[in-house]
């Protein structure tokens, strides 16, 4: 249990719709955390951080899952306390270059082992981006997954129903548009299957520097202009496959095909190692060292698919068409192509969950009751925040 933990309204590291993360400090020991802290009023039964906290404690003991530090809820607030993480992989990527395909397989590797952990315990993350990747602080060769405020047990209410918020698919599909998969765009049912194509989407990402598809700013464009470039980033996804490359490597695209397999949901497991053996082979083969610190310099974007570990008789990948996506989607004058709205799962203000009378967030957003008891009783408690006005520190 922590003592108190006090932070400075001014030291921010992130802020979300949900709530804002801050710098923090444990009295006593001096420790530096981060501190999440969320509005919320006490009428709300099943409060948006409560959720994340307890998914977070039932996922401990990975890797790639954030350490829990402690959870406290007040009368107008609610926060949860975690390990101090460095930067996102989006802020890693410079503009006009990409990552090296050395840490784009060490990075894929590592996320493909914790999206293996979130499927043992039925969860789905529902959001996969750069954003949410953060480097480690502490270990310069490890990335943590971040934010599971929308995460999804599948055994939960509604668990086969489409969990689409009630909103129109294609205009506000769950998690974030620019990286969501196809299902999630129509409003499918939550399945592992969603977190391995959007993790697929990220790995592309970092070997283009880009995504071959733009969603308009929704606040500086109309809501015509908005849904069609949703609807022209659905299209684009759909012809994205092993046989329509955008210079995309053999193990990523392996990737994308096994993602939209969902027919085969209880293979889910094998996938993924299969998928794992693919990309170890792959750091293996370009002199990689999983222990070393990972090389975060920009290069140039991949201009052609490089070669795979893959046999081309293992079955592993079949032969692909050589074609720029780039050149079959439109464009869109006097409009930034920006892919960075939506940066956060819920983009609406937290208002509403601070007034609303009981509810909060969606049946689909909660536990099964034992898990919810037995989590609750395990969540290590924070006895007293305070946040202070003075002058932030430089941590």
């Amino acid at each position: 249990m922590f003592s108190k933990i006090v932070y400075f309204r001014h030291n921010v590291l992130g802020s979300g719709s949900h709530g804002i993360v801050y710098a923090a400090e444990e009295e006593g020991t001096g420790r530096t955390v981060a501190l999440k802290a969320s509005r919320v009023s006490l009428n709300v039964v099943r409060s948006s951080l409560r959720h994340e906290a307890r998914v977070m404690q039932l996922l401990q003991g990975h890797s790639a899952v954030p350490v829990l530090l402690g959870y406290a809820r007040r009368p107008h607030f609610e926060y949860m306390a975690m390990e101090l993480l460095g930067s996102s992989l989006r802020r890693q990527v410079k503009s006009g270059c990409a990552l090296s395909l050395g840490t784009v397989a060490r990075v894929g590797e590592q996320m493909l082992s914790a999206l293996e952990h979130l499927a043992s315990h039925r969860i789905v993350h529902r959001d996969i981006k750069p954003h949410n990747i953060l480097v480690s602080c502490v270990d310069s060769a490890r990335v943590v997954l971040v934010d599971f405020s929308i995460a999804h047990h599948l055994s939960s209410v509604q668990a086969t129903l489409a969990c689409n918020d009630g909103k129109s698919p294609l205009a506000f599909p769950s998690g974030t548009t620019q990286f969501c998969s196809l299902e999630a765009h129509t409003g499918g049912a939550p399945d592992p299957h969603d977190d391995l194509e959007s993790l697929a989407y990220v790995l592309l990402f970092l070997c283009l520097g880009d995504l071959p598809w733009h969603v308009a700013d929704p606040y500086r464009s109309s809501t015509e202009v908005y849904k069609r470039s949703v609807m022209d980033t659905y299209l684009a996804k759909q012809a994205l496959t092993s046989s329509f490359p955008v210079s995309i490597p053999l193990e990523i695209a392996n990737m994308l095909e096994s993602a939209r397999r969902r027919k085969n949901s209880d293979l889910f497991s094998s996938s993924i190692t299969k998928l794992r053996s693919q990309f170890c082979r792959l750091v293996s083969s370009l002199g990689e060292c999983n222990k070393n610190p990972l090389d975060w310099t920009p290069v140039l974007p991949l201009a052609s698919p490089p070669l795979s570990t893959a046999r081309p008789d293992s079955g592993d990948c079949a032969p692909r068409q050589s074609i720029h996506l780039l050149d079959r989607l439109d464009t869109y004058d006097n409009e930034e192509p920006i892919n960075e709205y939506f940066t956060d799962s819920y983009y609406g203000s937290d208002l509403g969950d601070w007034l609303g009378p009981a509810f909060g967030r969606m049946l689909s957003l909660t536990l099964p009751a034992d898990d919810t008891e037995f989590l609750d009783g395990q969540l290590p408690k924070i006895a007293e925040v305070q946040m202070c006005r003075l002058p932030p520190r430089t941590w």
